[in-house]
């Protein structure tokens, strides 16, 4: 191997040889990972030890791993590399490099769930409003507030009658290939039953990804769900833009559901996001939440406390901060606490 100067690479600030390899820093930190298939930020640089690591993959180093790994360079090629860029070295002549990524792994462990067409989600919501029964369960039943429901776009159903105006708005074979209806023995049937309220899940862009439903009359047995996502759709965090708007180590409280999200948005706590049933925190969420402080207030039965196991185990092996908070007076969930007293308090 060729001599070099490593001191000098080594002190190559590691911000800059991501922004040389269009490696785009997220709060100049984060950066998603050139390595697998990365939908949130899962690369992250540590300037104090000009180093990098991502947690997914399981891989991190100083600047010459980075270039290595990036263009699957050997040592001496990579250290090559860093000293003509950042003129440690003269350049030779005829120098080119190509941005050539190795190809990436996907790790989408909702592989064969559906992305539901955003333009027929838009539409729904554009099309519905708040029935008089869902007043009742939001401003009585829930005590939620107004600004809280409107704000997030929250809509209800009484009824399928939506289906022929679907129907008439696009073509049959849309809407049966994104699961927003489906053939039965009498005709078509809605995704979701009614009477439901209707609860949009939105990206980190503001995309309208998912709608999830909840049903407004009492279950008998265990039909229908209180609960329904499109079949076979891929889910998400609830409100997870608000954490657009936070900084590094501010708090994020997660609730177990949406309608606990409501109540604490209602108490007046800033950021709320949810988690849409109690097995489905996914490895995903922990990209997204990360660089937060996080706060789980878990529902008082054995669901709740599997959840909250569930979260500390994959959150602490990226180092997550997780705090357990309980209520005040042992209510079963936060929902059932603000519609008590029209606040939260934890003891």
């Amino acid at each position: 191997m060729a001599y070099h100067d490593f001191e000098k690479i080594n002190d190559i600030p590691i911000a800059d040889v991501c922004k040389k390899l269009d490696i785009k820093l997220e709060k100049e930190r984060r950066a998603k990972c050139f390595m697998h298939d990365d939908r949130h930020p899962s690369l992250t640089i540590y300037k104090a030890t000009n180093s990098w690591f991502c947690y997914t993959c399981n891989k991190g180093g100083g600047v010459i791993d980075l270039v290595k790994d990036y263009f699957h360079y050997d040592t001496d090629k990579a250290s090559k590399w860093l000293e003509v860029e950042f003129n440690i070295s003269p350049k030779p002549t005829g120098w080119k490099w190509k941005k050539v990524k190795s190809p990436k792994i996907t790790t989408d462990k909702e592989s064969g769930k559906i992305e539901v067409d955003s333009e027929i989600l838009e539409w729904i919501i554009a099309n519905t409003t708040l029935t008089p029964l869902a007043h009742k369960f939001l401003d009585e039943e829930r005590k939620i507030k107004k600004e809280v429901y409107e704000r997030l776009n929250i809509r209800s159903l009484d009824d399928a009658r939506i289906i022929e105006q679907l129907k008439n708005q696009f073509d049959i074979k849309r809407l049966l290939e994104n699961h927003i209806i489906s053939e039965g023995k009498y005709g078509y049937i809605l995704t979701w039953n009614t009477p439901c309220l209707l609860f949009p899940f939105y990206d980190s862009n503001g995309k309208l990804v998912n709608i999830q439903s909840r049903y407004l009359k009492p279950i008998i047995g265990k039909y229908p769900p209180r609960f329904r996502f499109i079949k076979d759709s891929k889910t998400s965090l609830y409100n997870v833009s608000a954490l657009n708007s936070i900084a590094y180590g501010d708090a994020v409280l997660v609730t177990e559901g949406v309608t606990d999200a409501l109540a604490a948005l209602s108490a007046g706590i800033k950021t709320v996001v949810a988690v849409a049933g109690v097995s489905a925190f996914k490895e995903e969420y922990v990209d997204m939440l990360c660089d937060y402080t996080i706060f789980i207030c878990p529902d008082n039965d054995k669901p709740g406390k599997n959840l909250l196991k569930d979260i500390k185990e994959k959150m602490g092996k990226r180092l997550g901060v997780v705090k357990e908070i309980q209520l005040a007076d042992g209510s079963k969930d936060i929902g059932d606490y603000f519609a008590a007293h029209e606040e939260l308090r934890f003891g």
